[in-house]
């Protein structure tokens, strides 16, 4: 696996128990505004897409050689 998988699956292991957490912790509230999972999407959803892209190149690489 390269770093960048590392990274991301990491990142991916590490949100998951966030969301339901938080989700537990706001879940009194009538309305909650969550920013932070604007962000961690946006981050989540960057680094899948690097690592498709990346291991796109790398099949190509494998293919023309």
């Amino acid at each position: 696996m390269t770093k960048l998988q590392i990274v991301t699956l990491g990142a991916w292991l590490l949100s998951i128990p966030y969301y339901f957490i938080s989700q537990q912790l706001t879940q009194d509230m009538i309305a909650p505004i969550r920013i932070d999972l604007l962000a961690i999407c946006t981050l989540l959803a960057a680094l899948t897409l690097a690592t498709l892209i990346q291991w796109l190149v790398r099949q190509y690489k494998l293919r023309s050689n």
